[in-house]
């Protein structure tokens, strides 16, 4: 088993500068907030003022197959795109488990 099988499971996020919905929880103060923004790289707290950073990496959770229809991950070959590491995949089309293509 190597270090790499060890780390949880997670998606990384490519902001795009597009809007996003929020339930915000700040550990600070334990202030909640709701928050609809543009561009919400970084936060601010509105109570104690604590500074946040939108991580680009999400940590998923495991789960039995649920009712509803969701994304399947597409499979295939990675390609390296330089010597830093970063991999992709090729580009496919998304499809819904449980739906016809």
């Amino acid at each position: 088993m190597t270090d790499d099988a060890l780390e949880p499971a997670s998606v990384f996020i490519q902001w795009k500068g597009t809007d996003v919905c929020l339930d915000f929880h700040c550990f600070k103060c334990n202030t909640f907030a709701h928050l609809d923004a543009d561009f919400a790289y970084y936060l601010k707290c509105p109570t104690c003022g604590q500074h946040y950073a939108m991580p680009s990496t999400v940590s998923l959770l495991a789960i039995d197959p649920p009712d509803s229809p969701c994304v399947q991950v597409p499979d295939g070959p990675e390609q390296n795109l330089d010597d830093m590491g970063w991999t992709a995949q090729p580009a496919r089309t998304v499809q819904y488990v449980g739906e016809e293509a």
